[in-house]
């Protein structure tokens, strides 16, 4: 347990802490804490080998690892940020709340590592955060952390999750990424793509700002991704009040409603 512990110390951890949590680790697994680990039901699930968060918080206070609630609940916490100890929905951070947790080492059979939280604590990781993922009707929210220093793209389902759903190599996958317009109503949009077409993926990307769009595009390309821009049919348009045009809240808007008015046409994406 205590070796596990300290491989998984990555640069932004101090390695005085780390220590210090591998000893802390070792005498809670001493003082018996598995006696907490049941297991339990809840809305007709039954879920194995889990810990309820409040129950570690007095179990933790009671024999003397904490003075208080506050500094249980922290212990907690940097135990799930240790990769030791997860939410069973992946949907929380340590509380003291009736929420069902588990220790890594009590589900063997379900990969655990690398968690969300210890990947973005990698010394190569330039960006991360919370994107909406379209596919056809289906949007749904999920964590992202990129590696540039591995050239790599995961993807989690939250950022309290213990294992990543996909990991994309952008280093050994020819990528494209892309702006689009195919995007949920109020948010700016990209795609990251394969070339090659059969055994290939496709994500379209949703960011609620236009800067969080361009940063991403911006860090995926240092990464690896290649940058493609969109291809367009030539236009014999006579003016702009021909064309359409997402506005600053994503609404798409035929310019035809300014003709008669004086209009100032910026390029904004351009350095």
């Amino acid at each position: 347990l205590v070796s596990d512990m300290e491989m998984i110390a990555g640069c932004h951890y101090d390695p005085d802490e780390v220590i210090y949590i591998s000893q802390l680790l070792q005498e809670v697994q001493e003082k018996g804490v598995s006696e907490l680990t049941k297991s339990r039901r809840y809305n007709l699930r039954k879920y194995k080998n889990v810990v309820i968060g409040k129950d570690l918080v007095e179990w933790l206070i009671e024999h003397e690892f904490a003075p208080d609630v506050e500094a249980a609940v922290e212990i907690g916490r940097t135990f799930v940020e240790y990769d030791y100890l997860y939410h069973v929905a992946n949907e929380h951070h340590f509380e003291n709340e009736y929420l069902f947790y588990r220790w890594s080492h009590d589900n063997p059979n379900v990969p655990v590592g690398p968690t969300a939280m210890s990947s973005v604590q990698d010394c190569g990781v330039t960006m991360s955060g919370t994107l909406l993922v379209k596919k056809k009707y289906r949007i749904k929210e999920r964590f992202f952390v990129l590696n540039q220093a591995e050239s790599q793209l995961l993807m989690f389902e939250t950022e309290f999750s213990n294992s990543p759903i996909e990991i994309f190599d952008l280093s050994q996958i020819a990528c494209d990424v892309r702006e689009t317009g195919e995007c949920k109503t109020g948010y700016y949009c990209f795609v990251l793509e394969s070339i090659e077409k059969k055994g290939g993926f496709q994500l379209i990307l949703c960011a609620p700002r236009s800067s969080i769009q361009e940063e991403w595009l911006q860090k995926l390309t240092e990464a690896g991704a290649r940058f493609k821009e969109e291809e367009m049919e030539p236009s014999e348009a006579s003016s702009i009040f021909e064309f359409s045009c997402m506005d600053i809240n994503g609404e798409m808007i035929d310019l035809s409603i300014y003709a008669g008015k004086v209009c100032l046409v910026v390029n904004v994406a351009s350095e």
